[in-house]
């Protein structure tokens, strides 16, 4: 999906960190907006007016990657992951945080293959 990244004055970097040689900027909005945006393509401030290829899914509020308020909760994720050529795009950031503001605060379902923390893919014993 492509992303045009058109207003980037509610976010806020909360973390970066160096996974596999590439480092990850970490971005939230206010308390009402259950969202995490992470940038594998740089920082926000750098894309402002670009469109870029984009991955849209689900996460649970981890401590550290995500609004204080909304650890364990599930949260809209919207991973960056380049620039692309051209200017056609399917969707904006600021329509994805407006849309993020109308979810339903509540944990994720049991279970969730998505919902659990990277390395524990291997059936609970």
């Amino acid at each position: 999906m492509n992303i045009l990244v058109d207003d980037i004055s509610c976010l806020k970097r909360i973390d970066q960190s160096i996974v596999g040689h590439q480092t990850r900027y970490y971005y939230v909005a206010d308390e009402s907006a259950l969202v995490v945006i992470v940038s594998r393509c740089g920082v926000v401030e750098f894309l402002l007016g670009k469109v870029v290829n984009a991955a849209i899914g689900w996460t649970v509020g981890w401590h550290g990657k995500c609004h204080p308020d909304h650890e364990g909760l599930q949260l809209l994720k919207v991973t960056l992951f380049g620039v692309t050529e051209g200017t056609e795009h399917d969707t904006t950031l600021s329509a994805l945080v407006a849309e993020s503001r109308r979810l339903p605060r509540k944990r994720p379902p049991r279970r969730a293959r998505w919902a659990r923390p990277y390395g524990f893919d291997e059936e609970e014993r």
